[in-house]
């Protein structure tokens, strides 16, 4: 149960975060820092959201379906963890932005 929670977290920390990254970057508060979303943003905004959506949702998929192996769950803390992390960093630049 903890898991499925964590996950769930984990696609709403992704929305988020789509959402975020969006907004600061088309008003020049940020940059997109990963090189592979980074092209995809150039190519349009409407695809970097397909391939964010695309790769959190299925590595939450694979992991949710492996949940019942250490390494899985794991993986499902530690990627809490991060954007857990990540969502602190956005509250509070968008604190320093405003």
């Amino acid at each position: 149960m903890l898991y499925d929670v964590l996950i769930i977290c984990i696609i709403f920390f992704n929305l988020i975060d789509t959402g975020a990254t969006l907004w600061l970057v088309n008003n020049q508060f940020a940059t997109e820092a990963n090189p592979l979303m980074l092209q995809a943003l150039e190519y349009s905004p409407s695809f970097f959201i397909f391939v964010k959506l695309f790769l959190v949702l299925g590595g939450c998929y694979i992991l949710w379906k492996n949940k019942g192996k250490y390494i899985s769950k794991c993986s499902i803390v530690a990627a809490f963890m991060v954007y857990f992390i990540l969502m602190l960093y956005f509250c509070i630049n968008i604190v320093t932005i405003t």
